[in-house]
């Protein structure tokens, strides 16, 4: 399993001067800013359902996430 990293380095990694975050990003950004203070299994879980929620609009708009510039690191 991946290891979740603190926010500060999510927010550093997927970074972006030419592409604002979207609303199903920014829910990523949330959940993983809430895992640093509830590390519960919940809280995990919610990152999870973000995350692929965000992939799933990515694939809806015919984008491959793992080609976005927010996972160039």
């Amino acid at each position: 399993m991946a290891t979740i990293p603190s926010h500060e380095q999510w927010m550093k990694d997927t970074y972006s001067l030419t592409n604002p975050r979207s609303e199903f990003l920014q829910a990523v950004d949330a959940a993983i800013k809430k895992f640093e203070t509830d590390k519960s299994d919940p809280a995990k879980a919610a990152i999870k359902t973000a995350f692929d929620r965000w992939r799933f609009e990515q694939s809806k708009q015919g984008k491959d996430w793992k080609k976005s510039v927010r996972n160039d690191k």
